[in-house]
């Protein structure tokens, strides 16, 4: 049965140990989570890279949602088939695109910055505006 966020959200570890399950879904291969006996989850990616088997861990569950985990381990797969491959590490967790449909931070930023633009007179200066929004609240929202 592949991962869905009701099973995430219901699972525990039976032991003293943490325990790993792997996600069934093979477009998802080398995704796993990793739960604590706290019920701590971390979400996981396991390869083969220069002939080693390596672990990446990219977050805990619920803060990284399923489909997020999802996509950033189809972008460590892509990256690892690549021509020449690369290691999924050498990859920033903030470099890894948003899927298509949805909007980024920056999207939204710059779709602010545009009504502020044909507002007929702004409260502060723009470059103020687009500032403090890319800055402090990427920041912010990268903290979590």
């Amino acid at each position: 049965m592949a991962f869905t966020a009701r099973w995430l959200d219901a699972l525990k570890a039976k032991g003293d140990k943490p325990e790993e399950h792997l996600e069934p879904d093979a477009d998802y291969r080398g995704l796993a989570v990793r739960v604590a006996p706290s019920g701590r989850k971390t979400w996981t990616f396991h390869y083969t890279f220069e002939k080693r088997r390596r672990r990446l861990d990219f977050g805990h569950y619920p803060v990284v949602q399923l489909k997020e985990a999802r996509h950033r381990a189809l972008a460590y797969r892509q990256v690892l088939e690549s021509q020449p491959p690369l290691d999924p590490r050498s990859i920033k967790a903030g470099i890894v695109e948003a899927p298509a449909d949805e909007k980024t931070v920056n999207d939204l930023i710059r779709l602010y910055v545009a009504d502020l633009q044909r507002s007929p007179k702004p409260l502060r200066t723009l470059d103020h505006i687009e500032w403090m929004l890319t800055i402090v609240t990427s920041a912010r929202i990268s903290e979590r």
